[in-house]
């Protein structure tokens, strides 16, 4: 008792704000040693009200950085996720048994069977009892004042009583994840403050209730890892919906088909994440009716796409117009971006390839361009994407393999660019082989360029402006 009051001294008393201090006891509903992502955990926040600020997502990013500069929370399994240490874990559950304000029931990773009693339920704030083997749930508990609850990775819990939600007027979020489940009870569209529903491996999972529209608050639905193989019509009626997760998996010789015309039925959808575990699962017409989807949404930020659960794609559309895409494999992106008939409608982009960082750019902030292609840790000649290349006013190239000029790549698919950074390209002997390549070249940056000889061999651009880094 001693050790756990001098660490609750450490990692809550000291906390000044008592917003941080909530945030932190959030943490512990976790399952022990669950790696957690940032963007679920502030969703999470945000729909307990725990975010007290006009953008809550900058709030939320400067909680999480706090509470890992005090080491409350550590890095995860990637630069995405968060952990809890299993001993300040311990504490936060320790603090929580007399918080008055707040109550939690936290009984993860227990090997418990049996649902606490049923007159704990109505007294709690939060409840916990995922990583568990509960193969039963009380009939109609009583819970006015759940706002979250999470049963994930119960795999024996396959059938939830038909009136178990019906009592839990103010449940923001559920996480029924990693379940038996065969079907969800009719008394769940009765959850109309629910804002986060998890869905996510629950493989005997076949299909959504017809009157899911119940769920008027709904905003996050991640159903990754089902028995779907189309996104479910029910959820065209989820008008408030800003996140959508969905997977598709081919089956034999079943052909994927998805439901393009839902997602521009949800007006207010910012994020759309599709799963898939081949690219052949996703040809090149369903990415070009998703992204023609989503362009008619006016608050539309971020399409994934997931190979194997592994991000392989990101694609950002503004204003119907300008296009973001970022993949780390460019032999995905490749796939993706053949023959695609989306490019055509697009008066601005910018594509990092090969690149595991979206958005970071070399270039010097006072330089603007309207078409960018970022390509890294390429291993061979010619550019895979040369019609895209002869587009761009701007081409980045960094730690490619072989490459000795910039000329492999094509004079003529570099007439427009205006902006060029070379960086740790080690073959790299001549930037260009011809005075012919970026004819309209106006700079130049050039870095870590062990082998470079010579700007060209033959006569020298005068338009140019280089910056070299030794």
């Amino acid at each position: 008792m001693e050790l756990y009051e001098l660490l609750k001294q450490f990692c809550y008393d000291n906390l000044d704000d008592d917003q941080y201090k909530k945030c932190f006891l959030y943490v512990a509903l976790y399952p022990e040693d669950t790696d957690i992502n940032k963007n679920d955990l502030l969703g999470c926040w945000e729909a307990n009200n725990l975010l007290f600020s006009e953008n809550t997502m900058i709030k939320g990013n400067s909680i999480l950085h706090c509470l890992h500069q005090l080491s409350i929370l550590e890095e995860g399994k990637s630069m995405d996720h968060v952990k809890m240490d299993k001993f300040i874990r311990q504490v936060a559950v320790y603090i929580t048994e007399d918080y008055r304000e707040h109550k939690h029931l936290v009984k993860a990773s227990k090997e418990v069977k049996e649902p606490p009693d049923v007159h704990l339920w109505g007294e709690m704030n939060r409840i916990s009892l995922g990583d568990n083997k509960l193969e039963k749930l009380p009939d109609s508990p009583d819970c006015p004042m759940l706002s979250t609850l999470f049963l994930q990775k119960n795999l024996c819990l396959k059938r939830i009583p038909d009136l178990f939600f019906k009592n839990m007027k103010k449940l923001g979020v559920l996480d029924l994840s990693h379940t038996g489940l065969i079907l969800l009870p009719p008394s769940i569209s009765s959850l109309d403050s629910l804002k986060i529903l998890y869905l996510v491996d629950c493989k005997n999972l076949r299909n959504l209730p017809s009157d899911i529209d119940g769920l008027k608050q709904l905003e996050t639905l991640d159903i990754r890892g089902n028995a779907f193989n189309n996104i479910p019509l029910q959820i065209e009626k989820l008008s408030c919906l800003r996140r959508l997760r969905v997977s598709f998996t081919k089956s034999g010789n079943e052909s994927v088909h998805l439901n393009y015309d839902i997602i521009s039925k949800l007006p207010k959808l910012e994020e759309l994440i599709i799963d898939v575990n081949s690219v052949e699962e996703l040809p090149n017409e369903m990415v070009d009716n998703i992204i023609k989807e989503v362009a008619t949404l006016q608050q539309f930020k971020s399409l994934k796409i997931c190979l194997s659960k592994k991000v392989a794609v990101v694609i950002e559309v503004e204003s119907g117009r300008s296009l973001h895409m970022c993949s780390p494999e460019t032999a995905f992106a490749l796939y993706l971006m053949k023959n695609s008939s989306w490019r055509d409608a697009i008066s601005a982009f910018e594509f990092y390839i090969g690149c595991q960082n979206f958005k970071v750019s070399q270039f010097p902030k006072f330089l603007k361009y309207d078409k960018y292609i970022k390509y890294c840790n390429g291993a061979s000649s010619g550019f895979p994407f040369p019609d895209v290349l002869a587009k761009a006013d701007a081409f980045e190239l960094v730690n490619h393999k072989d490459i000795k000029q910039l000329s492999d790549f094509g004079i003529e698919s570099m007439n427009v660019v205006q902006g060029c950074l070379i960086e740790s390209c080690d073959a790299i002997e001549t930037i260009v082989g011809d005075s012919a390549v970026l004819p309209n070249v106006e700079h130049l940056f050039l870095k870590y360029l062990p082998k470079l000889e010579s700007l060209c061999k033959g006569p020298r651009p005068n338009q140019i402006n280089d910056s070299r880094s030794d």
